[in-house]
């Protein structure tokens, strides 16, 4: 994946966040998706485990990973005869089923991945921007319009969901605030 961004990230306050965004190559942010471009920067500053330093709740880390399943598309688990499996027990679903049968189109493909075999299911755009205004107030970014470095500020809805930022940090990300899809 090609990084487009460096990020750097201020010391939350309160529910408030400051950064700047340096672009690496030639790349735009989407200015018209400027909440789900905030809640990319904040599950990409999760997904880094050298930037996410705080403990976030249980609560909050299930809802990061539904929403980065939105984004990218869900994976779920199946048998080695291709059945889904009931991912909290890791049994198959009663009455056994095949993803195709349960999940229709939604299928994209599959793998294994430490042993365990999955199928992916298309993104969910529309339903991550819908979260997306429900998490980000606010996105403030101020910078000229043609060149992609700016500085941002961003208001989440409930402090929580910067939890896992707990000093000035710095990363890369290749997330413009496009949605796949979309």
């Amino acid at each position: 994946m090609t990084m487009m961004f460096d990020v750097l990230l201020a010391k939350p306050v309160g529910k408030r966040i400051a950064g700047s965004v340096t672009s690496r190559s030639d790349g735009e942010i989407h200015r018209g998706y400027l909440r789900e471009f905030g809640l990319q920067l904040l599950l990409d500053a999760w997904r880094d485990k050298w930037v996410a330093t705080g403990p976030l709740s249980a609560e909050t880390e299930a809802e990061f990973t539904e929403l980065w399943g939105l984004f990218f598309g869900r994976t779920v688990p199946v048998d080695s005869e291709g059945y889904v499996l009931d991912e909290g027990t890791g049994k198959a679903r009663e009455p056994r089923v095949k993803p195709s049968e349960f999940y229709g189109r939604r299928v994209l493909g599959g793998g294994m991945s430490n042993g365990v075999r999955y199928v992916t299911l298309e993104s969910e755009p529309e339903e991550f921007a819908r979260r997306a205004a429900d998490i980000v107030v606010s996105f403030e970014i101020t910078g000229d319009e043609y060149w992609p470095d700016a500085s941002f500020e961003i208001e989440v809805s409930d402090a929580r969901y910067l939890a896992h930022i707990t000093s000035a940090e710095y990363f890369e990300t290749a997330f413009t605030g496009g949605l796949p899809y979309f």
